[in-house]
């Protein structure tokens, strides 16, 4: 019976184009020739990026590639793109991008579907207890009790941990502002900033490459959650949607803040968690109440719009494709 390397190398290479993500990555193990194959597929047949359009969904795709505007057009301009080799965006966009986001695709379904691996941190000075943690492009950020934010990522001469700046009391959240734009990814335009919020009611957007920082002192008590999309974000705090809830807007060529809109409601309970998605902002309180606004394009004072009430503390919510997650305080997801 004859095996598959007898057959020319050009129908060798055809074959593995059909795999999936995964199985090529393991075939890349096989033989030098597979290996030699497959890496050719990779820079110069847009076989990762054909790999995510074809098995990453929509919502998580536009979480995996940080953009703000993925939809039917999306998929559109990226297939097209995947059929024409010549395509002179490919030059902006390096091949890795769209291997990296695959691989973010397949450690999140490891997550669910594998088992358990720990791994344990070589041991460092801690500032306090960790109080929030996320990771970003190989780097874990972590914020503390102490109002400290560090960074911590692996070199080849070992742990890399850094102080980058500290807070006044507890730091309750951390997100990024990393989205962008099909137009911006194309360019190579991207936006790395790094968000935390605190018990002094301080949000601090701190940017690692150019180490500035931008102080937003807008809020009177705790902020308890911070979301971003894009250039904007929004945060929960410890006041009502009487007293309103601004959507922020970055403005990265001078760093700084400014308010798009502002969100208001009849609830007097404090804003205990928060999501931000596309058009649409997701508020949850103290009282369980859930509350949507569409904001994409308002200015001024816009009213929300009371979807559900759950009965008990809104801690979390999350937003996927067109559905929304909310976790209790009584340990339940609706």
């Amino acid at each position: 019976m004859a095996s598959i390397s007898c057959l020319p190398e050009e129908i060798q290479a055809y074959i593995l184009s059909k795999l999936n993500g995964h199985a090529a990555a393991m075939c890349k193990k096989v033989c030098r020739l597979w290996k030699e194959l497959i890496e050719g597929l990779e820079t110069c047949m847009h076989f990762w990026l054909r790999c995510c359009l074809k098995e990453i969904p929509l919502s998580s795709l536009a979480q995996f590639a940080r953009l703000t505007d993925v939809d039917e057009e999306f998929v559109k301009i990226f297939r097209s793109l995947a059929r024409d080799y010549q395509f002179h965006y490919t030059s902006q966009i390096p091949w890795q991008f769209w291997r990296e986001v695959y691989a973010e695709h397949y450690r999140c379904s490891y997550i669910v579907t594998g088992k358990a691996k720990i791994s344990e941190f070589p041991c460092y000075q801690s500032p306090g207890e960790v109080s929030c943690v996320c990771v970003q492009d190989n780097v874990v950020y972590t914020g503390h009790d102490s109002g400290a934010v560090m960074s911590l990522c692996s070199t080849d001469s070992g742990l890399k941990v850094d102080m980058l700046y500290r807070h006044h009391k507890r730091v309750t959240d951390i997100c990024f502002l990393n989205s962008v734009s099909i137009r911006q990814l194309l360019s190579g335009d991207t936006l790395n900033v790094v968000v935390t919020c605190s018990k002094d009611g301080c949000v601090i957007l701190y940017n690692p490459d150019t180490q500035r920082s931008t102080t937003v002192q807008h809020y009177s008590k705790q902020v308890n959650q911070i979301r971003s999309w894009g250039q904007h974000l929004v945060a929960a705090a410890n006041r009502s949607l009487l007293q309103g809830q601004p959507v922020w807007k970055f403005n990265q060529s001078d760093h700084s803040i400014d308010i798009t809109c502002t969100l208001y409601s009849q609830s007097p309970a404090n804003i205990t968690a928060v999501a931000l998605w596309g058009n649409m902002v997701v508020s949850g309180d103290a009282c369980g109440r859930v509350f949507v606004r569409d904001w994409l394009g308002c200015c001024g004072d816009q009213v929300m719009t009371q979807v559900t009430y759950l009965g008990s503390r809104v801690r979390s919510i999350f937003v996927v494709g067109k559905r929304i997650i909310c976790y209790t305080g009584e340990n339940t997801c609706n």
